[in-house]
C-alpha cells in the first residue's frame, strides 16, 4: 500500500493483491471497466475514495495512482 496526497488529501492505493482484503475485493471484482470514466470509478473503488476525487485532480496525479493499481488490470485472481 502506498500513500498519495494531493491539496491535503491522503488516499491509500493498494500495490498489489496484498494490499485488498477479501471484502473489499468483493464490492468490486465483477466490474469489467472498458472506457476511461469507467477506469477512473473502478480504480476508486479499488482506494476507497470517490470517483469525483480523481476527476477532480491533475491527468498527472491519477497517472502516478493507474502506475500502482495496474495489478488490478494484469491478474485478477477471480478469472481463475
Amino acid at each position: 500500500m502506498v500513500d498519495i496526497e494531493y491539496n491535503r488529501v491522503k488516499i491509500h492505493v493498494p500495490q498489489s493483491w496484498d494490499d485488498v482484503t477479501l471484502g473489499h475485493y468483493e464490492t468490486f471484482y465483477r466490474d469489467k471497466p472498458t472506457p476511461h470514466r469507467q477506469r477512473v470509478e473502478f480504480i476508486a473503488k479499488a482506494c476507497q475514495v470517490d470517483a469525483d476525487l480523481f476527476l477532480s485532480w491533475p491527468t498527472e496525479v491519477f497517472d502516478r495512482v493507474l502506475a500502482f493499481t495496474g495489478f488490478l488490470f494484469a491478474d485478477n485472481p477471480a478469472e481463475a
